[in-house]
């Protein structure tokens, strides 16, 4: 079916005339295409343009949110670290007090028991010489002597037990 280009064209029969588009309708028309055309592209662009801005929007809020969960958890992990290494060097400084402790007291122990036995060491000295002072006086058979001797000597051996007591 063909379409006149021009009003004046007289070679078209009745039923194409009633099928024919003037040249001014179809510019119209072309032009009414054009501009939807446009306003479509418009449209989309400003969807495609939201779309856009809306996604890019997502993406920084789920870059921001995940940040700030990495940001979290370095922050947790150096603060378990940290409190790993003080719980470390807390309980290494207790085992050093305790070691500490039980040297202390293991040397006290030791000196007690030193103490104890030089305190029966001393009264063995002084029944050594308790004996050796009998013996003298088997060969001084002077009674008074011999009670003078043995006086002083326990004199002597209490007083040196007096200051090495007082200095221990």
């Amino acid at each position: 079916m063909p379409i006149l280009l021009h009003e004046n064209d007289t070679s078209v029969s009745d039923d194409d005339q009633a099928a024919s588009v003037t040249s001014t309708e179809l510019e119209n028309y072309l032009e009414d295409m054009r501009n939807d055309i446009k306003e479509m592209r418009n449209f989309m662009d400003l969807e495609l343009r939201e779309a856009i801005k809306n996604e890019i929007k997502e993406i920084r809020d789920q870059m921001d949110l995940g940040l700030m969960e990495a940001i979290k958890n370095e922050i947790k992990e150096i603060r378990d670290h940290m409190d790993l290494g003080l719980r470390e060097a807390i309980e290494s400084e207790m085992k050093v007090r305790n070691c500490l402790n039980d040297a202390v007291l293991s040397i006290k122990k030791n000196f007690r028991g030193l103490k104890a036995d030089f305190h029966v060491l001393i009264f063995m000295l002084c029944i050594g010489m308790f004996i050796i002072l009998m013996m003298l006086s088997n060969i001084n058979t002077d009674l008074g002597t011999v009670h003078k001797i043995s006086i002083e000597t326990t004199d002597f051996i209490f007083k040196v037990r007096q200051v090495l007591a007082g200095v221990l």
